[in-house]
């Protein structure tokens, strides 16, 4: 009898013994994420700032680095694949693609351009660690991860969960349809208004508290990279960006729609990362390092992008009825 029960006990161990490595096998093919193939910008989550081509270069070798946003080809990755072999390739080149330098996965290792010669140095995967967060391993192995150094270079690291091996993964066409929204600053939940609901040149913008009127209803129309912003209370001017070239620190007033790209702008989408509300960066298009910020006295002026943690420069985009 003893020995019978000796014997089922040590089913019953063994049975326990392999239930962690089912389930490790099952964890293990759920572990890489599938990325539907299309446009995309990385954001670094330490820096802020974008994988980016240097000088938007086209030949073997071509540095890739960590750079403010600018809304270029050079800023702009395709990528194709599958759910564990994906290509990523910049749009500011017809054939080259994103590179771990040298024939073996090595931590320390330069990132740049090279010929696709469909390598496995030249092919990643990507594992989502939530809130539209990506780590992305060299398809090569090593556990090498892509990752920012102290100057700014991306090279290859041995994975440790910094936040410069981690990146936002957001698609670059951000379509608005056209219609009439609010827009309100996301840290104080005020909306972009016209004072008094002007309507002439030079009329001042800022944020007030929520009324629905006319000077707060903006009319958005365009095209994915190109859109203009009307108030309701005028019937030609726009949103416009003070004088003829982006400055930090320029007001943001109305002015007579003349289709200048100081006129212009361009919606970026914030990673998921508060709740259900569509969260925006407004660039303006004749610069796109320059986006709609909120001084601590309502003022709406013109700065340079500070990054996802800057929220003065975040926008709530609500449709108005």
């Amino acid at each position: 009898m003893k020995r019978r029960l000796r014997a089922l006990l040590l089913v019953a161990v063994l049975l326990i013994a392999l239930l962690p490595q089912q389930t490790q096998k099952a964890e293990a093919a759920e572990f890489w994420a599938t990325i539907p193939s299309g446009n995309y910008y990385l954001r670094n989550v330490a820096t802020g700032k974008y994988l980016d081509v240097c000088g938007g270069g086209d030949y073997n070798t071509c540095d890739v680095i960590n750079y403010q946003f600018n809304g270029s080809a050079a800023q702009v990755w395709s990528i194709t694949g599958s759910k564990n072999y994906y290509k990523v390739k910049p749009k500011c080149t017809a054939s080259r693609v994103l590179n771990q330098y040298g024939d073996y996965v090595v931590p320390g290792h330069n990132v740049n351009l090279w010929d696709d010669v469909n390598d496995a140095t030249q092919r990643w995967k990507f594992k989502c660690i939530g809130g539209n967060r990506v780590v992305i391993y060299c398809a090569a192995g090593s556990n090498c991860v892509l990752d920012v150094n102290e100057y700014g270079s991306v090279c290859v690291s041995t994975y440790a969960g910094r936040a410069s091996q981690q990146w936002y993964l957001t698609q670059t066409e951000v379509s608005i349809p056209s219609g009439s929204y609010y827009l309100a600053s996301f840290p104080n939940g005020q909306y972009l208004d016209v004072q008094s609901g002007g309507d002439y040149n030079t009329c001042n913008v800022g944020i007030y508290g929520f009324n629905g009127s006319n000077a707060q209803t903006w009319v958005i129309d365009g095209s994915n990279t190109w859109y203009r912003i009307k108030p309701k209370c005028t019937v030609s001017r726009v949103l416009n960006q003070y004088g003829d070239y982006v400055v930090p620190g320029h007001n943001v007033n109305l002015w007579d729609d003349v289709y200048d790209s100081t006129q212009r702008w361009i919606f970026e989408l914030v990673p998921n990362a508060y709740g259900n509300m569509n969260v925006y960066v407004v660039h303006c298009a004749a610069d796109p390092s320059c986006v709609l910020d909120v001084d601590q006295y309502g003022n709406v002026f013109i700065n340079t992008y500070g990054g996802q943690f800057d929220e003065s420069q975040l926008w709530v985009l609500q449709a108005a009825n």
